[in-house]
Protein backbone atom coordinates (compact mmCIF):
# COMPACT_ATOMS: atom_id res chain seq x y z
CA UNK A 1 0.00 0.00 0.00
CA UNK A 2 3.07 2.56 0.17
CA UNK A 3 2.90 3.11 -3.27
CA UNK A 4 -0.69 4.34 -3.36
CA UNK A 5 0.90 7.32 -0.89
CA UNK A 6 4.87 7.06 -2.21
CA UNK A 7 4.92 5.90 -5.93
CA UNK A 8 5.84 3.22 -7.21
CA UNK A 9 9.49 3.16 -7.53
CA UNK A 10 11.57 0.03 -7.05
CA UNK A 11 12.36 1.20 -3.04
CA UNK A 12 8.62 1.10 -2.28
CA UNK A 13 7.97 -2.00 -4.14
CA UNK A 14 10.47 -3.90 -2.30
CA UNK A 15 9.12 -1.89 1.29
CA UNK A 16 5.76 -3.18 0.55
CA UNK A 17 6.89 -6.94 -0.32
CA UNK A 18 8.46 -6.88 3.14
CA UNK A 19 5.82 -5.81 4.84
CA UNK A 20 3.70 -7.85 3.66
CA UNK A 21 6.04 -10.72 4.19
CA UNK A 22 7.00 -10.03 6.74
CA UNK A 23 7.52 -14.02 8.62
CA UNK A 24 8.75 -15.74 6.18
CA UNK A 25 12.57 -15.45 5.33
CA UNK A 26 13.41 -15.21 1.38
CA UNK A 27 16.38 -14.98 -1.12
CA UNK A 28 16.84 -11.44 -2.69
CA UNK A 29 15.96 -13.54 -5.82
CA UNK A 30 12.69 -13.80 -4.51
CA UNK A 31 12.46 -10.30 -3.22
CA UNK A 32 12.94 -8.95 -7.11
CA UNK A 33 10.67 -11.66 -8.36
CA UNK A 34 7.56 -10.58 -6.42
CA UNK A 35 8.22 -6.92 -5.81
CA UNK A 36 8.65 -6.74 -9.62
CA UNK A 37 12.15 -5.50 -9.75
CA UNK A 38 15.68 -6.11 -11.69
CA UNK A 39 17.43 -8.41 -9.11
CA UNK A 40 20.33 -5.84 -10.20
CA UNK A 41 17.99 -3.10 -8.70
CA UNK A 42 17.34 -4.99 -5.48
CA UNK A 43 20.90 -6.08 -4.87
CA UNK A 44 22.32 -1.76 -5.41
CA UNK A 45 19.17 -1.07 -3.05
CA UNK A 46 19.95 -4.19 -0.25
CA UNK A 47 22.88 -2.41 1.90
CA UNK A 48 20.22 0.40 2.35
CA UNK A 49 17.98 -1.74 3.63
CA UNK A 50 20.91 -3.85 5.87
CA UNK A 51 22.21 -0.15 7.40
CA UNK A 52 18.40 0.67 8.43
CA UNK A 53 18.27 -2.25 9.97
CA UNK A 54 15.42 -3.76 8.13
CA UNK A 55 16.54 -7.42 7.14
CA UNK A 56 18.84 -9.43 8.05
CA UNK A 57 20.50 -12.80 7.06
CA UNK A 58 18.98 -16.07 8.05
CA UNK A 59 20.73 -18.50 6.59
CA UNK A 60 22.30 -20.18 3.50
CA UNK A 61 20.25 -22.97 1.22
CA UNK A 62 22.51 -24.32 -1.41
CA UNK A 63 24.33 -20.67 -2.63
CA UNK A 64 20.99 -18.45 -2.10
CA UNK A 65 21.32 -16.66 1.22
CA UNK A 66 18.51 -15.97 2.61
CA UNK A 67 16.98 -13.12 4.49
CA UNK A 68 13.98 -12.11 7.09
CA UNK A 69 12.18 -8.57 8.04
CA UNK A 70 13.65 -7.26 11.58
CA UNK A 71 10.68 -6.45 13.64
CA UNK A 72 12.35 -3.35 15.08
CA UNK A 73 10.63 -0.10 15.42
CA UNK A 74 11.10 1.21 12.13
CA UNK A 75 9.62 -1.34 10.49
CA UNK A 76 6.87 -0.79 13.10
CA UNK A 77 6.33 2.70 11.92
CA UNK A 78 6.70 1.57 7.99
CA UNK A 79 3.64 -0.95 9.14
CA UNK A 80 1.84 1.34 10.85
CA UNK A 81 2.41 3.34 8.04
CA UNK A 82 0.80 0.52 5.49
CA UNK A 83 -2.01 -0.26 7.51
CA UNK A 84 -2.97 3.80 7.95
CA UNK A 85 -3.19 4.24 4.18
CA UNK A 86 -5.18 0.83 3.84
CA UNK A 87 -7.81 2.36 6.28
CA UNK A 88 -7.71 5.28 4.04
CA UNK A 89 -7.50 3.74 0.82
CA UNK A 90 -10.93 1.24 2.50
CA UNK A 91 -12.55 4.54 3.40
CA UNK A 92 -12.49 6.29 0.29
CA UNK A 93 -13.71 2.92 -1.42
CA UNK A 94 -16.57 2.79 0.55
CA UNK A 95 -17.70 6.60 0.20
CA UNK A 96 -17.50 5.99 -3.54
CA UNK A 97 -19.96 3.10 -3.14
CA UNK A 98 -22.04 5.08 -1.70
CA UNK A 99 -22.08 7.68 -3.84
CA UNK A 100 -22.32 5.41 -6.67
CA UNK A 101 -26.20 3.40 -4.70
Amino acid sequence: MLKELLGDGPMVRILDFLLDEWELDFSKADVAREAGVSWKTVNELWKKLEDFGLVEHTRTVNRAKMYRVKKNSLFKALKKLDMEILQILDKKELKEEKAIA
